[in-house]
């Protein structure tokens, strides 16, 4: 007995061993005639799965996946260029960035939080040299300043360093 099905599916499997580059130039082909329709698919997906899509990529193995091909990237020419840029960019504004207040005013201030992040509620021992210790998290975000901002006591926040550079460049009230 004759199985359409089966013949139909070996028969598309060749063809696409066959004819693997055709198929390629063919979808670049599409993908780029059709980017903003593609584009605005993607977003629309996003914006009607976003509770499905974060539990997706809190999964372990997905994040890290997502670290090794971060690592990866970053070893290749392109990504060790991007990152350099990046931190260069960082690093100039860092160095413009004004406070406004002495360093008394802001051990005054991770004092009165008792060493307490306050978004993940974690203690951090004040002692010098820890790894793990509050830092300033800054509002407006470094990212969303002009060179040369000046930051008062008041726009500064202790944080700790995890809690801090997961907030990337969100406002506190975002998170």
């Amino acid at each position: 007995m004759f199985n359409e099905k089966a013949y139909m599916k070996k028969y598309n499997e060749l063809y696409k061993e066959k004819n693997k580059e055709k198929i390629k130039t063919q979808n670049k082909a599409y993908c780029h005639k059709h980017k903003n329709e593609i584009r605005i698919r993607c977003k629309n997906y996003r914006n009607t799965h976003h509770e499905q899509l974060n539990d997706y990529y809190q999964k372990p193995e997905i994040k890290k996946r997502k670290r090794i091909n971060s690592i990866r990237f970053k070893k290749t020419e392109r990504g060790r260029k991007i990152a350099i840029n990046y931190s260069k960019k960082r690093h100039t504004k860092l160095r413009t960035i004004i406070d406004l207040f002495p360093k008394r005013l802001w051990d005054a201030k991770v004092k009165v939080c008792n060493g307490i992040c306050p978004i993940c509620k974690h203690k951090f021992v004040m002692r010098k040299g820890n790894i793990h210790k509050l830092t300033k998290d800054h509002t407006p975000p470094l990212s969303k300043v002009h060179f040369g901002y000046m930051y008062s006591i008041e726009q500064v926040t202790p944080m700790c360093v995890s809690c801090n550079s997961s907030k990337k460049d969100k406002f506190l009230e975002e998170i």
